[in-house]
């Protein structure tokens, strides 16, 4: 994919340098930025630019070739990267609630054996004036007052081990929905990126969630170890005892929570910072196959043009800039994608910008005709108004001359046309200095091309404005 894509930049290179070659002489002064257009009223155009059926091609099969891209380079490092760690959570989190209920277990064996569970202070005795505590593992009474230490000890019991269980029920819960949403899905023509970019959603969600429940888990844990060291060190429990030996499993398993949420917070990690790249490529995915969708839909007239709604040029740069900016720059700092994956993607904005060059050049072509053809008109409409003929005296031609060029001067839609051509030209230069400059100079140059395509709608209604104007 690499070898291609360099291959189809340096092709992009030679057509700019062309491009750049034929420029007429209306490019950008140093240090000056020509004016930015302002944006056509709300409404049908009045003026528009035509594309043609081979041009409409070029422009979806440059912007297909960057969905196409990026979506592949998002999801073979999803499948191959990301699987890895995906896999580490998903079996931390089905291990982590296997061994809350070896918890639970224990547990129970331990009131079978002492309904006290070993603590001081508890006796089991039958339900008596309502001072009775109903716990997990059966019916107990304390014997001091209700601000004894062994009150304490077992309500925190009590809790502790219900936040265990329900954490592991929910982790094992996140992990099944980890496991189903890195599952491929497969769609009519092989991959539905759509779906692909739903279910990591889902992943992100589910990865998030559990990360929560692994810190939780592994403050319990700490908690209970802590409880369990008390109530094995007190009287109530013999060494060596039965029920000493299930403290001690408990104890042992509360260790294994903790090793598995050391497993857990890093692969959950690793597993974000991957998941989060590849849903922002998924967005830039998407973003961009939605203006590809319109490109594609637009209806042709009876000589097989068609017309771009002149927002579709703004879709380009809320694509590559939030892609450029909030994944790559993020992915690359962190590492937590391939280098060479990005660079892939890097190289793949470059047909984005080479499409919109070649709409803004078909604009500037198109609208300097129309202003050229239109000024023609007027001035032959102005020669006519002044009694203009080329068989005059010279004084009297120099005397019509001068009266052409003040009603040219005063006619502010011709001018407002010629300036908007001029600009157009300067900011296609400019798009084209922008878009030779490569990687990180790509908004710059969608800018710079959307700004011609306005310029351009903009100065074909002002020359229609100016033909109206001089009656022509």
């Amino acid at each position: 994919m690499r070898t291609t894509a360099r291959a189809t930049n340096a092709t992009y290179r030679r057509v700019v340098v062309i491009a750049v070659s034929v420029l007429i002489l209306g490019a950008v002064s140093a240090g000056a930025e020509p004016p930015v257009p302002s944006a056509p009223p709300d409404g049908e155009l009045a003026f528009d630019i035509p594309l043609a059926g081979c041009l409409v091609d070029d422009v979806v099969a440059l912007k297909s070739q960057f969905v196409r891209g990026v979506a592949s380079s998002a999801v073979d490092v999803a499948s191959e990267h990301g699987m890895e760690n995906a896999v580490t959570v998903v079996e931390a989190a089905g291990e982590l609630s296997a061994v809350a209920n070896r918890i639970s277990a224990s547990m129970e064996a331990i009131s079978q054996f002492d309904p006290t569970f070993g603590i001081e202070g508890i006796a089991p005795m039958m339900p008596a004036q309502g001072a009775i505590r109903d716990t997990l593992f059966g019916l107990v009474v304390w014997h001091e007052s209700v601000t004894g230490k062994s009150r304490d000890m077992a309500t925190d019991l009590e809790r502790v081990i219900r936040a265990l269980g329900d954490l592991g029920n929910r982790s094992l819960r996140m992990g099944r929905d980890i496991n189903r949403g890195t599952e491929p899905v497969a769609g009519d023509g092989g991959v539905d990126y759509v779906r692909v970019a739903e279910n990591t959603a889902n992943v992100m969600s589910a990865v998030a969630e559990l990360d929560l429940v692994a810190a939780e888990a592994e403050s319990a844990a700490v908690e209970l170890e802590q409880l369990v060291w008390t109530i094995r060190d007190g009287r109530g429990v013999a060494k060596g005892s039965r029920v000493d030996e299930e403290w001690e499993a408990v104890q042992s398993a509360t260790s294994e929570v903790r090793r598995l949420t050391s497993r857990i917070s890093p692969a959950v990690t690793t597993l974000q910072g991957s998941n989060s790249t590849f849903i922002g490529l998924m967005h830039a995915v998407d973003g961009m196959s939605r203006q590809v969708d319109l490109i594609e839909s637009l209806e042709a007239d009876a000589r097989g043009t068609r017309r771009l709604p002149w927002e579709a040029m703004r879709t380009d740069i809320a694509v590559v800039e939030p892609l450029k900016v909030d994944v790559i720059v993020p992915a690359e700092a962190e590492g937590s994608y391939p280098q060479e994956a990005l660079d892939e993607i890097k190289e793949l904005l470059q047909p984005v910008v080479e499409s919109d060059r070649l709409l803004a050049e078909r604009a500037i072509e198109y609208a300097t005709t129309q202003v050229a053809m239109h000024e023609d008109r007027i001035v032959s409409t102005y020669r006519a108004v002044v009694g203009y003929t080329d068989t005059a005296a010279e004084r009297d031609l120099e005397s019509a001359r001068d009266q052409v060029d003040v009603l040219l001067r005063t006619n502010m839609h011709l001018q407002t046309a010629l300036t908007s051509a001029r600009s157009a030209r300067e900011w296609y230069a400019l798009g084209v200095s922008h878009q030779m400059s490569g990687y990180c100079s790509e908004n710059k140059a969608l800018i710079a091309y959307k700004n011609a395509w306005l310029h351009a709608l903009n100065a074909g209604a002002a020359a229609q404005r100016a033909l109206q104007e001089a009656g022509a």
